[in-house]
């Protein structure tokens, strides 16, 4: 048997590594962790196979989290100071409803004074596929169903495959990636 094998890296809007990720490999016992850097190698894909691989990070959901930033989805919510980023936007979807509502600021509220200590509804990190168009941040619905996941059908050649992750609930983007 052949076989072929996957690389890339996972990382902050900015570039920075997001280690400690862990790329799963749906219906597959594969898998791998990414290191600090966020880089991440899996060697033992088999030749003409079909893969659907992603990311998945659920770890310590106050990272980076801040009355801060609670501020700043304030702002945006009473439009008062709208987002900049359609990261911005991915982050303050606390809920993982799609929008960014008083519900995102209550639920993150919880989160920086201690009362809860994972999201109820989301992960601690979500991520993009790199060079996904994710979308106009000046629409007035965004569209949230971003992927998150590369699909191969019938692996022939060695894949690349890098994503971009958002830690939920840090809009100003001061997480720890390593963390």
């Amino acid at each position: 048997t052949d076989f072929v094998f996957l690389q890339g890296r996972v990382t902050t809007p900015e570039g920075e590594g997001i280690g400690n990720t862990q790329m799963i490999v749906v219906e597959s016992d594969q898998n791998a962790m990414t290191d600090i850097a966020g880089n991440y190698f899996m060697d033992d894909l088999v030749f003409g196979e079909n893969y659907i691989v992603g990311p998945v990070k659920d770890i310590n959901s106050d990272n980076g989290v801040s009355t801060f930033d609670l501020l700043i989805m304030q702002k945006h919510v009473l439009n008062t100071e709208a987002f900049t980023s359609p990261y911005e936007l991915i982050a303050a979807d606390v809920n993982d409803s799609n929008s960014v509502s008083t519900f995102d600021i209550l639920q993150l509220q919880k989160i920086v004074l201690g009362i809860d200590t994972v999201f109820s509804n989301n992960t601690s990190w979500r991520f993009v596929t790199e060079g996904a168009n994710i979308g106009d941040i000046s629409v007035e619905e965004y569209d949230f169903s971003v992927p998150n996941a590369i699909q191969v059908t019938g692996i022939v050649s060695d894949v690349v495959a890098n994503f971009i992750g958002v830690k939920i609930g840090d809009v100003n983007g001061n997480a720890d990636p390593s963390n």
